[in-house]
């Protein structure tokens, strides 16, 4: 049986959010529940992109700086999928232009995090010796951001193919 929310519940979670939550998560509720706008929704995800076209400012709240990541990009992604943004916006085209600089073609995948500046460790299942530790307790990456990734440029119609064991993106 699947629990929901109670009414009294669901006012509580909503008035919290409309109170304490981010100006995306009150538009995105708002899009969700009321018939709000998606485009107000697109409006307050640019907030999250950085001139690099990637997506950083803590969109995905494991990442503890303002810096662009795949991982943060990912997140934008989804959001913009759901939100049915057309893959020729220019927040998505961006972010795709950021995958692609991302990329690390030798290995086939998108590293989940880019190399840490200092003063940015972030939280302890990002702690690693090396960028290779790092890659290596996520798999080497090949899932978690990769596999997301290339779904996400699939579903925005963005060609993908597998050269050599590596995916290359291709636009349209």
């Amino acid at each position: 049986n699947m629990k929901k929310l109670t009414p009294p519940s669901c006012a509580a979670a909503r008035n919290w959010l409309a109170e304490h939550g981010r100006p995306l998560e009150q538009a995105l509720c708002a899009v969700y529940f009321d018939d709000g706008s998606p485009d107000a929704a697109v409006e307050a995800l640019s907030a999250y992109q950085n001139a690099d076209g990637g997506y950083g400012h803590r969109l995905e709240p494991d990442h503890t700086d303002d810096a662009s990541t795949v991982l943060n990009t990912s997140v934008a992604l989804s959001i913009h999928r759901r939100l049915g943004t057309p893959s020729d916006d220019p927040q998505v085209r961006q972010a795709v232009a950021y995958l692609v600089s991302c990329y690390d073609g030798g290995r086939g995948v998108w590293p989940i995090r880019l190399p840490i500046r200092p003063g940015d460790e972030g939280p302890p299942w990002f702690a690693a010796e090396s960028m290779e530790a790092l890659m290596a307790s996520f798999g080497g990456c090949r899932v978690n951001p990769s596999a997301e990734v290339v779904g996400y440029l699939g579903c925005l119609g963005l060609w993908i193919t597998r050269r050599r064991r590596c995916w290359v993106p291709m636009q349209h």
